[in-house]
């Protein structure tokens, strides 16, 4: 192409410098155009973006043109986009920061390009330098990932070359993007599988968020350079000469391990730079068909550990199971002759690209006959879409995704080996609404490893879980959301909770409605506030809502003093004003007091007789009158000793029961039939031992208040074989235990099920 007329404004050397930027990056599209004219659009576009940026300077004193021109240099190099994308980089600051309208580059370069030079131009205008992205901002920048993933691969090229010159801007700045960037862009590219940016951008994070520590790891790695690459060299050899005797064509690459990623070990193991053992690290990369990949790296596996003996605990094998943005490779770390540990990494050309270009990659080889999972990388875009579709809030959205962005992945196996990928902590029922959807909020334990668990109960690496599904589905409340780890979890207990909020209401008003009529009453604006007053509630839909649950009894709305009117009539004696129910754990007589906890050694809930005792961190711990420690307590902290008893609180509590009778078949579901179905209350877990023909069980459920327990206890006392059911508590005190609340920092574990030998159920 023959060189533009460059703006006056800049200098003849600048203009070199423009120019000689320019034919690098076209050299690097050559190989990449894929149809007759895209060099010429390329040229098109740098004109263009001259002419446009003409005079402009960035922070650094550089023209300004360089920086488009270096995010499409990265485009291609870091990403692995081809020319069109090129284009779009050069010209993706035009309309944000010149008079070039959006109207102009569609008529130049056609529609498709225009959507991306828009869409990066509404990314940066919430992603300005003045501040950090936010829940709102964070939700557009997904919204437009879902419509054209170019766009954000864009955008993290630009971010990543704003991060290399963040040097020139003030310290303020410095510190609110490189925060930005810690929060938003290091784990999008993680999930993205852009592993080279990705490891970049934590270094250039850590050099200015925390530049002692940068500087100092960086002067440690750099005073035994020579030392480590003579190491790698003579650990590397026999490997290399053992590769090309069995003829594999390899590259053998040595490496240190980065700043941020020895850093991140030493603040994770509480360690010094001395002590971390696999600073370095040799990758394998060898080109093999598509079919014989996971076959030819288990051979050169057995080829290093026969060298040099593995670690055992340390064997990673992301071929079987790939993480989910993508990333297949084996890793081992092996102990070498000098003592010292080293890392090796084996991946084929196929996986080396997607590691280093994650989703770009991932594209190009879509369609190679690889024995792998379905693209996860895909899986987790549908997912996205689907969020987005939902219209739910950006503080909503945002939690969603955070979870999938900053992802630690565990793998278990169902109870037919079948495979599944789920985030660190996830739980029982998160498998559950991964697998059945649908049907996961009829699963009432799971059997992990053999054993027994409630839904709650967190999975680990290598659980064989069996999930146990119920013909009905069980209430819910809000505290299912503190074990729905997944975004998907958590939206199908959302959707059930509004599901039976609704019902609720309905059951309510209708209850309402009869009680009022039965006093020849109608439910206009002066009853329905008194009702909300009595009830201390804000809304009547949440008095319908409470009614529905039985939460509030209709013989509670009977004893609600209604008036007809709370006006008085001219000569009489003004009426009395309806009664408040009381609204919460009365602490001293007053309802002020929030700072207070439920004592776990004996578990109160509403209706009980209570106390408070004041501990030393001034928290009020509240025990029962027959706590087993309740003696102790009073006898000797006489003086922390706080008045307290129950009003009203719409919320659930957990309790146990405790169950012995005669077995017979199907006595465990007619236990859970009658909590479930008749009460309508949550199961939290339930275990039943079987010795001969007695059995003995608990029962772990959330209720509301005591009147309700007494009423699920004398229901389960009618079934048949049942001779004991009691609410589960320390019978006696063992000698030398420790009641809760004289100064502990943290309250001791709540009781745990033991595992079941012979589960009925």
């Amino acid at each position: 192409m023959s060189n533009p007329p460059p703006p006056a404004t800049f200098g003849e050397e600048e203009v070199a410098t423009i120019h000689a930027a320019y034919a690098s990056l076209r050299a690097l599209a050559k190989p990449r155009v894929r149809h007759e004219g895209a060099l010429e659009e390329l040229d098109k576009a740098f004109e263009l973006a001259l002419d446009a940026h003409g005079g402009m300077y960035r922070k650094t004193g550089k023209p300004f043109i360089l920086h488009p021109i270096r995010v499409a240099q990265s485009v291609v190099q870091d990403v692995g986009l081809g020319v069109t994308s090129m284009t779009c980089a050069l010209l993706h600051d035009v309309v944000e920061d010149t008079k070039i309208s959006l109207s102009t580059i569609a008529a130049r370069f056609g529609p498709q390009v225009a959507d991306v030079v828009d869409g990066l131009t509404k990314l940066h205008l919430i992603t300005k330098w003045s501040g950090s992205v936010q829940a709102e901002s964070f939700k557009k920048l997904f919204l437009t990932f879902s419509k054209d993933q170019r766009i954000v691969l864009i955008k993290l090229a630009d971010r990543l070359d704003n991060m290399r010159t963040l040097g020139s801007l003030s310290i303020n700045q410095q510190l609110k993007i490189a925060s930005e960037t810690q929060y938003i862009y290091v784990p999008l590219a993680h999930r993205l599988g852009l592993n080279q940016i990705k490891g970049e951008l934590e270094d250039l994070c850590l050099k200015h968020l925390h530049p002692k520590t940068y500087y100092n790891v960086a002067e440690k790695l750099h005073e035994k350079k020579s030392e480590r690459d003579a190491f790698l060299a003579a650990v590397a050899q026999p490997i290399e000469t053992a590769l090309a005797e069995r003829g594999f064509q390899f590259t053998l690459k040595k490496r240190t391990k980065s700043i941020s990623s020895i850093w991140n070990k030493m603040q994770r193991y509480g360690v010094k730079f001395e002590e971390v053992y696999d600073l370095t690290a040799i990758r394998i990369i060898f080109d093999v068909p598509p079919e014989e990949e996971r076959q030819r790296c288990w051979e050169i596996y057995a080829l290093v550990t026969d060298l040099y003996p593995p670690k055992p605990d340390r064997l990673r094998d992301w071929i079987s199971y790939p993480k989910t943005n993508g990333y297949e490779a084996l890793h081992t770390t092996v102990m070498t002759p000098e003592g010292k540990w080293v890392e090796v990494q084996i991946r084929t050309s196929r996986m080396d690209s997607i590691a280093e270009k994650g989703v770009a990659a991932h594209w190009r080889y879509k369609g190679a006959k690889v024995e792998s999972n379905v693209p996860v990388l895909e899986r987790w875009i549908e997912e996205l879409r689907s969020l987005l579709d939902k219209n739910t809030s950006a503080i909503e959205f945002l939690s969603h995704v955070k979870l999938t962005l900053y992802d630690e992945e565990i793998c278990v196996f169902t109870s037919t080996g079948t495979s599944r990928i789920l985030p660190k902590g996830a739980t029982v029922f998160d498998l559950a609404c991964n697998i059945h959807k649908s049907k996961a909020v009829r699963c009432t334990q799971g059997v992990v490893n053999q054993r027994v668990v409630p839904i709650d109960h967190v999975l680990t690496n290598g659980d064989q879980v069996e999930l146990m599904l119920e013909a009905h589905p069980q209430p819910l409340s809000d505290a299912w959301l503190n074990f729905a780890v997944t975004s998907e979890a958590r939206q199908i207990v959302k959707a059930r909770l509004l599901k039976q909020r609704t019902r609720d209401e309905q059951k309510g008003e209708k209850t309402l409605q009869k009680k009022l009529a039965q006093r020849q009453l109608a439910l206009n604006q002066n009853l329905q506030e008194q009702l909300l007053t009595f009830f201390d509630l804000p809304a009547i839909r949440d008095l319908y809502a409470a009614i529905g649950r039985g939460v509030i009894t209709p013989q509670e709305i009977d004893q609600c003093q209604l008036l007809p009117s709370t006006a008085p009539k001219t000569g009489e004696t003004p009426q009395q004003q309806p009664l408040k129910r009381r609204d919460q754990l009365l602490i001293n007589a007053s309802r002020d007091c929030k700072n207070y906890v439920f004592s776990s050694c004996c578990k109160p809930i509403p209706g009980d007789e209570v106390f408070g005792l004041m501990t030393t961190n001034g928290t009020v711990k509240i025990h029962r009158t027959n706590c087993p420690h309740a003696l102790e307590l009073l006898s000797c902290h006489g003086h922390r000793a706080i008045k307290a008893r129950w009003g009203y609180r719409e919320e659930t509590f957990l309790v146990g029961i405790e169950l012995e009778g005669t077995e017979r078949g199907g006595i465990a579901n007619e236990v859970m039939k009658l909590i479930t179905e008749k009460y309508k209350l949550s199961i939290q877990s339930i275990a039943f031992f079987v010795n001969t023909q007695a059995f003995s069980g608990k029962v772990q459920l959330l209720v509301y208040n005591l009147a309700q327990l007494e009423a699920i206890l004398n229901g389960l006392r009618q079934i048949r074989g049942i001779t004991y059911a009691e609410r589960a508590q320390n019978k006696e005190v063992k000698p030398g235990s420790k009641p809760t609340g004289i100064g502990e920092k943290k309250p001791p574990a709540a009781d745990t099920l033991k595992p079941s030998n012979t589960p009925i159920a």
